[in-house]
């Protein structure tokens, strides 16, 4: 009988994919065959010519089962629950019977997989499966229809992060394989799968920091919002957007966003679920709008040489003044600049002078202009200082009046002009000019602009007085005296001299009181 046991054979018809492990035989009898339920398998033995078989099962509750089958060989299909089961064959021979136990045969589960609820995922990010169940396994195996990766496909939780692939096709099957206990006896891996969805990450970008120039909107052109089923624009300030809800809209900033300076505007998108919110901020700056006063419209004098500007600028970068004329700065970059008036400047009688005031930032230039008005100088020429005798009148001939119409004689005495408005006029001494023997006549010139000073002159007339004479009483004498002395007066003389109707002489006759004595003819008229 030993030796029918060691020709024991058994055939299967499941080839066993993964051993998984046997149950513990019991003592001293050997393991036959390690099975899955269901599985068919024959058995055979090779006992002695002519004999008749019985075959005998055990059951794990001890109960027995005989086998329908008298041959050497028998057909198992281990329709039983999972256990350990005992096996023998009974051999009826010709001489007598004899059992021989042929081993255990050990059912073991057939493995048992879930992979879990088919679930969702953003595609920027991985996924836990946390509702995965595995029974009767010997080993686990994660498997991909994608090109993700796992962190460790042999454990049940294992985390999945989706491929460039998965993403595109927007979903990836994931398998769950579990190794059979046993890789023969009929055991059979089980699989099961679920559907990981993908959807798209959403990806925002507010578009670069950048600024604008007081005074004028922005629109956010380069935002973008990838896989957004919507947006909205929020901002730090209290400006307002033209639509908050449209990625490339415009933004009004307000007054708090102008004096900040700056302002946040932030964008942030909604995506398909599970994926969530994204937002992005970009920093736009306000700078202060430059202002330029290029000051009020002045007026110079040609004598005065240059004018001092007054401009004014706000939120300057730099300044620059400039002419329309062919005039000078001082220094054009200097809001108190000193203008020159050129030639063409002083002929054209104005120069329209713009200070330009470059912006901070991005902000354009601004201008702003006034316009210099240049007068000639008045040039006064009273005449040469003159002398008259009292009791004439003078005529001012030598007066002249260069840039200006408006002229003016005025007298330091009490003589009058014929007409004081016409340069060239008349003056007639009046009695204290006589008495002072002198008098001032002052030509003086206004700007009809208003501009330049009154320029003036002055001449001096010295008004003589006029000459006075007294021979003295009529007189006689006697041819005996000889002579006769004169008894002359003289005023407001420069020299005096005697003269004779007759034949006489005078002794000095340039002398009041000269001495005459008659000549032949005097003394025979008798006078």
């Amino acid at each position: 009988m030993t030796e029918m046991l060691r020709r024991i054979r058994h055939i299967g018809w499941i080839t066993l994919l993964l051993a998984l492990g046997r149950l513990t035989a019991q003592e001293n009898i050997p393991v036959l065959d390690t099975v899955c339920p269901d599985a068919a398998r024959f058995y055979r033995v090779d006992g002695e010519e002519g004999s008749v078989y019985s075959w005998k099962l055990t059951l794990p509750d001890a109960t027995t089962q005989i086998q329908p089958s008298n041959a050497d060989t028998i057909a198992m299909v281990w329709s039983f629950a999972p256990g350990t089961y005992l096996l023998e064959c009974i051999q009826h021979g010709i001489h007598c019977d004899d059992t021989a136990v042929l081993g255990q045969v050990i059912i073991i589960n057939t493995p048992i997989v879930y992979a879990g609820s088919d679930r969702s995922v953003c595609s920027n990010n991985s996924i836990t499966i946390d509702d995965a169940e595995a029974q009767y396994a010997n080993s686990l195996l994660w498997t991909t229809s994608g090109d993700g990766t796992f962190d460790d496909p042999t454990r049940i939780d294992p985390t999945y992060t989706p491929g460039s692939a998965d993403i595109v096709s927007g979903s990836v099957i994931l398998t769950l394989t579990g190794k059979a206990l046993a890789s023969e006896g009929g055991c059979s891996d089980a699989t099961d799968s679920m559907i990981l969805s993908i959807s798209l990450a959403v990806n925002v970008f507010a578009g670069e920091d950048t600024s604008i120039c007081e005074g004028e909107n922005y629109i956010l052109a380069d935002a973008t919002a990838e896989n957004a089923l919507s947006v909205t624009w929020t901002t730090s300030g209290d400006g307002m957007f033209e639509d908050n809800g449209i990625l490339n809209t415009t933004y009004y900033p307000g007054t708090a966003d102008i004096i900040a300076g700056y302002v946040t505007l932030t964008l942030t998108a909604t995506g398909e679920e599970p994926c969530p919110v994204d937002e992005d901020a970009m920093i736009l700056t306000i700078t202060g709008a430059p202002v330029a006063n290029a000051g009020p419209d002045g007026g110079m004098c040609t004598s005065e040489g240059s004018y001092t500007l007054t401009g004014l600028a706000e939120n300057a970068a730099s300044i620059l003044w400039s002419t329309n004329g062919d005039g000078t700065f001082s220094d054009p970059g200097l809001l108190t600049a000193v203008y020159t008036p050129g030639t063409l400047d002083i002929a054209n009688g104005t120069a329209v002078l713009t200070l330009t005031v470059n912006g901070n930032g991005n902000c354009d230039p601004v201008e702003d202009e006034m316009t210099l008005t240049i007068s000639l100088a008045p040039v006064v020429f009273a005449g040469e200082d003159a002398a008259i005798c009292e009791g004439e009148s003078y005529f001012l001939s030598d007066a002249s009046v260069l840039n200006s119409d408006d002229v003016s004689w005025t007298t330091s005495g009490d003589g009058t002009f014929d007409d004081a408005g016409e340069v060239n006029t008349e003056y007639t001494p009046g009695s204290a000019d006589i008495e002072a023997g002198s008098v001032l006549l002052i030509l003086t010139a206004s700007d009809e602009q208003g501009i330049c000073p009154d320029e003036s002159d002055t001449l001096i007339l010295t008004v003589t007085g006029a000459p006075i004479v007294n021979a003295g009483p009529d007189g006689g004498m006697c041819t005996s005296e000889g002579s006769y002395t004169l008894a002359g007066t003289a005023e407001n003389y420069a020299s005096v001299l005697w003269t004779t109707a007759g034949d006489g002489t005078f002794d000095n006759e340039t002398l009041l009181t000269a001495a005459y004595t008659p000549g032949t003819n005097d003394i025979a008229s008798g006078q």
